[in-house]
């Protein structure tokens, strides 16, 4: 299990880390769930955390519709000239893993999530709003980084072998952008 320490900004209650995941598209223009001054990435990772302050389980804060239950940290990752070498320890393990629901556990010693985060962390973007998957629950703290991670082409193709459905095409899974 992951602990890990938020504090100032937003943050009121302890959070506790839950998963994390990356959403990509099929090419390097689309990908990213959230666009920043009209700029789509062709990637963002969410690390999530749940509320223990106030909720007992990670279920019942994501089902809370209140604002407090999840805080979900986006960071929003561009195409760079060579390899994120902590990253890399991640997509290394992908051979494990081809289709849909197929999961991998990640010992806490493999990745240090502090070495993914950018390294100015008071720079960001934050609003309440909702998960992005079903049952997208309107019970998230979302706290979007101003500073881009970056992952080379090669890793970014390395991610796109990943097939989105069970034994079929990977398709682009970002949202389409609201004004």
């Amino acid at each position: 299990m992951f602990f890990i320490g938020i504090t100032g900004g937003p943050v009121v209650d302890e959070y506790q880390f839950l998963q994390f995941h990356m959403h990509w598209g099929a090419n390097d223009l689309e990908g990213a769930e959230h666009v920043i001054d009209g700029v789509r990435l062709p990637g963002e990772l969410h690390i999530v955390t749940w509320n223990t302050s106030k909720y007992k389980t990670p279920q019942a804060a994501a089902a809370s519709d209140q604002f407090d239950g999840l805080m979900v940290f986006g960071i929003l990752v561009k195409v760079v000239p060579s390899d994120n070498q902590e990253f890399a320890k991640f997509i290394d393990l992908l051979s494990n893993v081809t289709y849909r629901s197929e999961k991998i556990n990640i010992n806490q010693a493999t990745i240090a999530l502090k070495n993914i985060l950018p390294s100015d962390t008071q720079a960001y973007y934050t609003y309440k709003g909702s998960l992005t998957t079903p049952m997208c629950y309107e019970s998230v703290c979302w706290i979007v980084f101003r500073e881009n991670a970056g992952l080379s082409k090669r890793q970014f193709d390395q991610l796109r072998q990943l097939k989105y459905v069970c034994k079929g095409d990977h398709s682009t899974n970002g949202n389409i952008s609201q004004n």
